[in-house]
């Protein structure tokens, strides 16, 4: 008779008795996994996406880019020709400078001139009358 009380006391402790506390904190938590979701939104979308699914399984979203914009990108080919055009032109120039100079200090001789007065370089002056039009008065 020991042996059945002892087994029928071993029977209730093992399968248990629900106590106060044990009973509340099941039914809290009975009553948070009813409201717990079983879904969530890792993130949201919004805008024109696409959403494709990948032979992996992984999911791909692709949404639009801004346009691409296009740098310039100088033509060194123009650039090279358009400064040998600038080199020429300023050669051109200093060329011609140089051709007048010259023609200017080999034709003009000593000849110098103040107010109206001519200076030839060989001792003789000659005046020149402002009112005559230029007309050279020995």
């Amino acid at each position: 008779m020991n042996k059945t009380i002892c087994i029928v006391l071993s029977a209730l402790m093992l399968t248990g008795c629900m106590g106060k506390i044990e009973y509340a904190l099941r039914k809290e938590q009975l009553k948070n996994q009813a409201a717990h979701k079983q879904t969530y939104e890792p993130f949201k979308l919004k805008g024109p996406v696409t959403l494709t699914l990948d032979k992996d399984g992984e999911l791909v979203v692709q949404a639009q880019t801004r346009d691409f914009d296009v740098i310039p990108i100088p033509d060194g080919a123009a650039t090279v020709a358009g400064a040998i055009v600038d080199g020429v032109k300023i050669g051109a120039v200093a060329g011609l400078a140089a051709y007048g100079i010259h023609e200017l200090s080999q034709g003009a001789g000593n000849v110098t001139s103040s107010g109206n007065v001519i200076n030839k370089g060989d001792g003789t002056l000659n005046y020149v009358n402002p009112c005559n039009d230029g007309v050279v008065v020995p």
